[in-house]
């Protein structure tokens, strides 16, 4: 009899902790989704699909649906199961999407009940352009990343032109110069492009140590040759032609940039005003400011990964510090990307006899220093604002981090 009853006991037991847990999970509401009923997108651009969806208890997951965009994402919820959650998604709409297209949002509860929402997008071609560019200084424009890819600004009066400022970095920047193409969207290189006309550019333009055979890079990239500029008369006007074959890189197959053509200025640094004739397919080129002769100091950065100074590995740009003491010398606020690497020079025309680094390559500068053609230099894992202080007497470098 008392094995009867405690074998009912855990039955009950068993019911009510059944019943407990089906109370915790009833869910009797759906969630609730607020966004705009329409949204103006541009093709070959970025847009944001943004919606705010609320549920009592919780929301599980959110489904963003365009099959014609190929875009069908779901974004898990479970571990937060917020009961408000911003939706705040980019995404690239395509440059062959049609005038309209309906974009499905469903938000799922807790307890598994569903609302859908439908955001209507209304396509419309781009107005804009963009200079796509790498080794630029100061400007994060990156050639294998369109999206970084820098608006330029439309005139108010001839709606064909487009311009921007930008500078150019010396010595070849990081080997491959500072290069330039044109875009019609910051999603990819098509469908509109324009690069160099090759065959149409005015021989006098060819950079003649970098031109054709004389360039290196011809087979490992899509460089034609590198141009020069031409400081005598200011300016110079590329003509320009769209290349369809264009292409993403395919890293097995292809170098690590795209496969587009692109006009390259391999030591020509100075600030550059450009213009792009959307109409004559002309790129104008003026300088607008001269690069500044080197700072005489008595103590030089050199290195790369600094996007304020024209400096890659060149002891001609390199970067002054200031002498705050006998044998000591700073510098302050110096923006460092990730992956930087930092060495110190006791002149500017040679990399001797003054070549200051460090015993081993790394990231701690603690490490024994010395003054040798063959010392290392100091990597940087974390991008900021630095003050760095280098000192000759006991051979010791210290590294703030703002």
């Amino acid at each position: 009899m008392k094995t009867k009853l405690y074998l009912l006991n855990i039955l009950l037991i068993g019911l009510l902790f059944q019943s407990c847990t089906k109370d915790e999970i009833n869910d009797p509401t759906n969630p609730v989704i607020n966004t705009a009923e329409t949204v103006d997108v541009t093709r070959g651009e970025n847009m944001q699909i943004q919606a705010t969806f609320s549920h009592d208890m919780g929301i599980s997951n959110v489904h963003l649906y365009q099959p014609e965009w190929d875009l069908d994402r779901v974004i898990e919820l479970k571990d937060e199961m917020p009961k408000t959650y911003e939706l705040d998604y980019t995404f690239a709409v395509p440059a062959d999407a049609k005038d309209e297209a309906s974009i499905e949002l469903t938000a799922t509860s807790i307890g598994g009940n569903t609302t859908k929402a439908t955001q209507l997008a209304k396509v419309t071609d781009s107005q804009n352009i963009y200079l796509h560019g790498h080794n630029l200084v100061g400007v994060d424009a990156e050639w294998t990343t369109p999206s970084t890819a820098i608006l330029m600004t439309r005139s108010a009066t001839n709606p064909n032109l487009y311009s921007t400022v930008v500078e150019f970095v010396g010595n070849g920047g990081d080997g491959w110069g500072s290069t330039l193409a044109i875009l019609g969207q910051s999603s990819g290189v098509l469908p509109f492009n324009a690069v160099v006309d090759v065959e149409n550019l005015d021989a006098a333009y060819h950079d003649t140590n970098w031109w054709w055979n004389g360039n290196n890079y011809e087979e490992a990239s899509n460089y034609p040759g590198y141009v020069i500029f031409d400081a005598d008369a200011g300016n110079m006007t590329i003509p320009m032609i769209k290349q369809d074959d264009a292409s993403i890189p395919n890293w097995d197959s292809e170098p690590g940039f795209y496969n587009l053509q692109p006009l390259a200025f391999y030591d020509n640094p100075g600030k550059y005003e450009v213009v792009f004739n959307l109409e004559s397919m002309e790129l104008t080129i003026s300088m607008t400011e001269a690069p500044l002769p080197p700072v005489e100091a008595d103590m030089y950065i050199v290195g790369g990964g600094f996007p304020e100074y024209s400096q890659w590995w060149s002891p001609e740009d390199g970067i002054p510090m200031v002498t705050t003491a006998e044998g000591e010398y700073s510098i302050t606020n110096l923006q460092i990307e990730a992956g930087a690497e930092m060495k110190f020079l006791g002149q500017n025309d040679d990399w001797s006899p003054y070549n200051y680094g460090w015993v081993t390559k790394g990231n701690d500068p603690t490490v024994a220093m010395l003054n040798a053609d063959n010392s290392e230099p100091l990597q940087f894992d974390e991008a900021g604002y630095y003050d760095i202080v280098f000192n000759t007497n006991d051979m010791t470098c210290t590294v703030t981090k703002q």
